[in-house]
């Protein structure tokens, strides 16, 4: 898909310029979910687990 709408569900592989610490979400619900956040208005695009860790 080109893009989701509001509440749907999607998969998605990120690349970071910078490594990420982060573990999967069945191992560790704290450190294995994240929120990404427009840097131009800071407001909340997306929310969700990480299924694999490379």
């Amino acid at each position: 898909a080109d893009a989701l709408g509001l509440n749907e569900i999607g998969r998605v592989r990120l690349r970071t310029t910078l490594p990420l610490l982060a573990d999967e979400y069945r191992r560790n619900r704290t450190t294995g979910g994240f929120i990404l956040i427009d840097e131009s208005t800071n407001r909340t695009v997306a929310a969700g687990m990480i299924i694999e860790a490379a």
